[in-house]
């Protein structure tokens, strides 16, 4: 088996990277997140101007996944790596990888935690690298009616 690689894109290949299918992953990852915080091309924008960092993966030489990180602070002040979103295929393949990179960019910036807002599936995919549940996100579809009030 092929060992996955990562790297950082830099804004200046931002879109010969997004324009090979990472757009499309980053863009199926916002579709279906509980955060419904920014848009396509805020995220993109955020690449773009540094806000935010674009890390993708391979297997090989083919592109196998990417994530998007940002840096931010809690109430307290205290910086934390946020998970903007994450995506590919083959994931059990390079995810350890991400996890530890993930890792050394939060401790580059003094954080001392990485924070994921993700679908359920992801906590299991999650928990072996010590992650643990938090918060819950709740959803009421109101184009499927509600039974009380």
């Amino acid at each position: 088996m092929l060992e996955p690689k990562i790297c950082a894109v830099e804004p200046q290949v931002l879109d010969w990277f997004w324009s090979r299918r990472v757009g499309q992953w980053v863009a199926d990852a916002l579709e279906r997140s509980v955060q419904h915080e920014l848009s396509l091309d805020e995220v993109y924008q955020g690449c773009k101007d540094g806000t935010y960092q674009l890390l993708v993966t391979a297997v090989g030489d083919e592109l196998a996944g990417c994530a998007v990180v940002g840096a931010s602070h809690d109430p307290t002040g205290r910086p934390y790596l946020a998970l903007i979103c994450c995506s590919g295929e083959r994931v059990e393949e390079w995810l350890s990888l991400m996890v530890t990179t993930c890792k050394l960019l939060a401790r580059e910036i003094g954080a001392r935690e990485i924070v994921v807002l993700g679908r359920p599936g992801w906590r299991a995919l999650l928990q072996p690298y010590g992650c643990r549940l938090r918060a819950v996100v709740m959803v009421l579809d109101l184009e499927q009616g509600a039974e009380h009030g």
